[in-house]
């Protein structure tokens, strides 16, 4: 299933099984900042990989946290996109992998396939908006 609840998409670094996960601005949700916990936005990364009959071989999810550039207001609209970078620590046998990223502030959902059995994309230098 497919879902796009979230705008996102994902390149091929130049390192092997290095890619850039992309989050378009008006999708991500920015928690304002207290007196003890700065500017940010939270996801849940969830990275599956498949053999060629469809089974799962391995998961990896994680929660990250991303903090936008120190000139942005405690408070407000930011209209800033966010990028981090993840390794995928392929299985040998798997084929496929699906990456799913959920916006913990919205719920909003976003996926995207790899094809593992092909070259690497073209690669990508990861841009400096918002980090992990």
């Amino acid at each position: 299933m497919v879902y796009d609840g979230l705008p996102m998409s994902v390149k091929a670094l130049l390192e092997a099984d290095n890619y850039l996960i992309h989050i378009d601005a008006k999708g991500v949700g920015w928690y304002y900042a207290t007196d003890t916990v700065p500017r940010h936005a939270e996801v849940i990364l969830l990275v599956t990989q498949f053999d060629k009959k469809g089974k799962d071989l391995k998961r990896d999810g994680k929660s990250i946290k991303l903090t936008p550039p120190g000139t942005v207001a405690p408070t407000g609209r930011i209209d800033l996109p966010v990028n981090f970078p993840y390794k995928l620590e392929r299985v040998p046998k798997a084929v496929r992998a699906r990456i799913v990223v959920r916006m913990a502030s919205s719920g909003r959902i976003g996926t995207a396939d790899l094809d593992l059995t092909g070259p690497p994309s073209a690669g990508v230098t990861p841009p400096g908006n918002a980090t992990p």
